[in-house]
């Protein structure tokens, strides 16, 4: 997975074309079931998100179902079936940035949007989650906010294996941050001269 900088508007795009919903730690048994499913396989509608106890699924199940509609590219129903799943088990880091990664590939994201708060949570509950800090650090770059896509970034640098492809695409990445947050600063201060 390459993190580098583009354009704000692209960098969730650039998670989902480098490793996606893979990148968010599906686990082996979960690509099975995504490569055996048939295309038209159909879970809960929309209606189960309105009244989950109507449904006998537990947060494992919707988490699964959630994994299922993610991989699919259905993020629209990945989010549904998150929520479900965290209203059973709020305090599951993995779980919350899952949810946080669908929920901003279907949102039109603000400073105080869903992803933001999901993925905030999650690390609180877990610091060193590699995938919350890489969604963390996208999310920031989505908003221009430069230093803390860097810091997000260099946090999730210190868990990598010293000299891996990651950790120097980290490292890539950090330094394009630092330097757009340089640029950014310097056109506020000639703002401010004006």
């Amino acid at each position: 997975m390459r993190l580098f900088v583009l354009p704000a508007s692209a960098a969730l795009a650039v998670l989902m074309a480098t490793g996606g919903y893979a990148w968010l730690g599906m686990s082996d048994d979960m690509r099975d079931a995504v490569a055996q499913a048939p295309a038209h396989a159909t879970a809960p509608d929309a209606r189960a998100d309105e009244r989950p106890n109507d449904h006998p699924v537990d947060a494992a199940g919707w988490q699964a179902l959630g994994r299922l509609y993610a991989a699919r590219g259905q993020h629209g129903q990945a989010v549904a079936a998150f929520r479900n799943a965290a209203r059973l088990r709020p305090d599951d880091a993995t779980l919350l940035t899952e949810y946080a990664f669908s929920a901003a590939v279907t949102s039109h994201r603000t400073v105080a949007d869903e992803p933001q708060r999901l993925v905030e949570r999650a690390l609180q509950l877990d610091p060193t989650s590699q995938q919350a800090l890489a969604l963390a650090g996208t999310l920031a770059l989505d908003r221009s906010d430069f230093e803390a896509a860097t810091q997000h970034w260099e946090r999730l640098a210190q868990l990598e294996p010293p000299d891996s492809p990651m950790e120097r695409e980290l490292h890539a990445s950090i330094a394009q941050t630092r330097r757009l947050a340089s640029a950014q600063a310097g056109r506020i201060e000639l703002v401010r001269a004006r």
